[in-house]
C-alpha cells in the first residue's frame, strides 16, 4: 500500500488539539497532515488526496457537514471520520449520509481512534510497530489477543495524551501501567502508584487541583 493511501489529513480549527491528534495518529506509524477549516480542507483533498480524512463537525468559515457537501457537489471521494465534542446525534446522521465511514467524539479515546485508523487504511506493514519492545524478565506472551493489547500499548507508549488502563482486580492493570512507562521517554524517572480508593475525596479533590495549577 503506497504511503498516500496511509496518509491522514486532520481539519480541527483547534491548534492545540490538532497538534495533538497529529502527534498520537504519527506514533501509530501513518502520515499526517493538517487543515485549519474545510475550505483548506478542500484545496487539500484536490491537491494530493489522502487516504483518510478526520473532519471536526464545528468550524468557522466551513464546518463539517458544509465539507462533506462540498465534497459530494466536487465528486471528492476520501473516506471521512467526523469529529466532534457534541452528543449531536442528529448531525452524526447527517454527516453519515453526506458519506463519512464514521464518527469519533471528543476527548478521543486511542484504542478506539486506532482501530478505526486500521480498518480504513489497512495495516501499517513495515510503518506500525512490528516487533514488540522487549519485555521484562519473568513476563512472557503467547495469547495473539494479548500481543494485539501490547502492540497498541507499544504505540501509544511514546504518545504524552493520557491512557486510562481498566479491568477486572488482579488481571495485571498494574503490569500493562509499569509496561508502558518502561516503554516510554519516562523511563528514566520514577512510576508512582497511588491507591486512589484509600484516599479521602477532599485530598483527591485538592491533588487534581494541584496538578491543573501546574499546568497552566
Amino acid at each position: 500500500m503506497s504511503e498516500s493511501n496511509q496518509s491522514v489529513l486532520i481539519v480541527d480549527d483547534e491548534e492545540t488539539h490538532c497538534a495533538m491528534l497529529r502527534r498520537i495518529i504519527g506514533d501509530l506509524g501513518f502520515a499526517v497532515s493538517c487543515a485549519r477549516d474545510g475550505r483548506e480542507a478542500l484545496a487539500g483533498l484536490k491537491a494530493e488526496p489522502p487516504g483518510l480524512m478526520i473532519l471536526d463537525m464545528r468550524m468557522p468559515v466551513l464546518d463539517g457537514l458544509g465539507t462533506l457537501r462540498a465534497m459530494r457537489e466536487e465528486s471528492l471521494a476520501v473516506p471521512t471520520i467526523v469529529l466532534t465534542a457534541h452528543a449531536d446525534v442528529e448531525d452524526a446522521v447527517e454527516a453519515m449520509k453526506l458519506g463519512a465511514v464514521d464518527y469519533l467524539r471528543k476527548p478521543i479515546d486511542i484504542a478506539n481512534l486506532s482501530h478505526l485508523l486500521d480498518t480504513h487504511l489497512g495495516p501499517r506493514g513495515e510503518k506500525g510497530v512490528g516487533k514488540l519492545p522487549e519485555l521484562p524478565a519473568g513476563i512472557v506472551v503467547h495469547a495473539e489477543l494479548m500481543l494485539d493489547v501490547l502492540g497498541d500499548l507499544a504505540r501509544v507508549a511514546s504518545s504524552d495524551a493520557p491512557l486510562l488502563l481498566t479491568g477486572e482486580t488482579g488481571t495485571g492493570k498494574d503490569v500493562l501501567a509499569g509496561l508502558v512507562h518502561g516503554w516510554s521517554h519516562r523511563r528514566t524517572a520514577p512510576m508512582v502508584a497511588v491507591n486512589v480508593s484509600a484516599l479521602p475525596e477532599s485530598l483527591i479533590c485538592l491533588l487534581y487541583t494541584s496538578d491543573a495549577a501546574d499546568d497552566m
